[in-house]
């Protein structure tokens, strides 16, 4: 009986509590509907915002489309300002946008959200503890922010971990404080990264009475007549170099062996130069990094050259060793050692004898006995010649000075790669730059490495 009685006792109890909840409810329940919306929107402990972000701007100086990989979203930052026009807002809080917005799909394919490859929607609510919110504000999108050093702590939006800095050192950040930042970079069109992307013009103004809603609810209900809507661009240009050149092609402006046979074309491959001037570490990874005829890059704006790797063949055979020879205007190129030595062997009496006493008597055999060559990674060459027949005075002296005489001459090149660097001048932001590599291109016969010659 006592546990039926503590029961009963407790039932009763929680009856009380109901009844006392649901009086209450129904006692007040136009209490908020006393509110202007004004008011309710700058007391409310949450705003919800609709958004349509358009992303339809060409990447081109013509009219080529950004494509659905170059197009895909994966996430953002929302920034409020506030102020009485758009030069002079300053910002007010961020956050981060906590919806997947779209990535790639496959030409054709559904899209995985709302909106299309090229246009998503989205109800987002704005940053909790910062009301109220006034009646002038603006927003700004930065999307795919993971690489670009944007991110969100609080409510407060950071670069590179740090505040940023502003123009009048007044802790007041203006959407021009935001344009003069170097983001660290433009991401790529990898899974999960995306190309950077912000406001095509600037901030957006926001008509609270329109764009604000009280409950996630409301704004979904009211998204077609109640949003706004944010047009969007990349910050990346976009730069793809291609071979107007095939396999076997003839290379003009050069020629094999002293004859006037064509060097053929084999292949070539490219890597940009996103900042001026050269370095050896702007080198140091190129065969690892360059990328093929066809291939896309995608880059910070500024001023930019580009690294051409040519590989060129013999007929239809590949390149192990080739030597450039250049002797004044005299300058040949050859595939492999022996042209080369047969070369040197025909102007042995006519270029280099009367310069070496020892051995200007001596024949072209018995200078050129037993050369050896070796291609060092810069591009020198070592040569040695040898034979232990020449024991006159000062020969063997002389046959070493000759060598390095020769070795002065030469410049080595593996694989028959040689590379040549071309200005493509400025690149601007949201551009796309298609550039071909043919024949006009090749002036002459390429230095042996990425690095330029000093």
């Amino acid at each position: 009986m006592i546990r039926k009685a503590n029961i009963l006792t407790l039932c009763l109890l929680l009856a009380t509590l109901l009844l006392t909840a649901c009086y209450d409810y129904d006692r007040y329940p136009h209490d908020a509907e006393e509110l202007s919306k004004e008011e309710r929107l700058a007391n409310a402990d949450s705003l919800y915002l609709n958004l349509q972000i358009v992303n339809t701007s060409d990447v081109t100086r013509a009219t080529e489309s950004g494509n659905h990989l170059e197009n895909a979203i994966y996430d953002g930052i929302l920034c409020i300002f506030e102020g009485t026009d758009a030069a002079t807002a300053t910002l007010k809080n961020a956050t981060a946008i906590d919806q997947l917005i779209s990535n790639p799909n496959p030409t054709g394919a559904t899209p995985r959200v709302g909106g299309t490859e090229t246009e998503v929607n989205i109800t987002q609510r704005l940053a909790e503890g910062t009301h109220a919110y006034g009646s002038n504000l603006y927003v700004l999108a930065l999307l795919n922010t993971t690489e670009s050093g944007f991110s969100v702590v609080g409510n407060t939006l950071k670069f590179d971990g740090a505040a940023i800095p502003d123009a009048n050192n007044d802790n007041k950040i203006t959407y021009s404080d935001i344009q003069a930042l170097s983001i660290n970079s433009v991401g790529s069109t990898d899974e999960h990264v995306g190309l950077y992307m912000t406001n095509t013009s600037g901030l957006v103004p926001i008509t609270p009475d329109s764009h604000l809603f009280d409950t996630e609810n409301d704004a979904a209900t009211h998204f077609s007549t109640g949003h706004l809507t944010i047009n969007v661009s990349r910050a990346a240009a976009k730069v793809m170099i291609v071979s107007g050149l095939v396999s076997g092609d003839n290379i003009t402006n050069i020629t094999l062996n002293g004859t006037s046979t064509n060097a053929k074309f084999h292949t070539m491959r490219w890597m940009l130069i996103p900042e001026p001037g050269y370095t050896d570490e702007d080198f140091t990874d190129f065969h690892q990094k360059a990328l093929a005829s066809g291939q896309a890059v995608y880059v910070k704006p500024g001023t930019s050259s580009v690294v051409v790797e040519l590989q060129i063949k013999d007929g239809s055979f590949l390149i192990d060793e080739a030597y450039k020879y250049e002797n004044g205007a005299d300058i040949k190129f050859y595939t492999s050692t022996k042209p080369l030595v047969d070369y040197l062997k025909e102007g042995w009496t006519s270029t280099f004898h009367n310069f070496f006493e020892a051995i200007r008597l001596r024949t072209a055999a018995e200078v050129f006995r037993n050369p050896t060559f070796y291609i060092n990674d810069d591009g020198t060459v070592s040569v040695t010649l040898t034979n232990d027949m020449l024991t006159g005075e000062g020969e063997q002296e002389d046959l070493v000075s000759l060598s390095n005489v020769i070795k002065g001459l030469l410049t080595g090149y593996r694989d028959g790669k040689m590379y040549y660097t071309f200005s493509i001048g400025t690149l601007a932001a949201n551009n796309s730059y298609t550039l071909t590599f043919d024949d006009s291109s090749i002036i002459g016969i390429g230095r042996p490495t990425p690095t330029p010659i000093p």
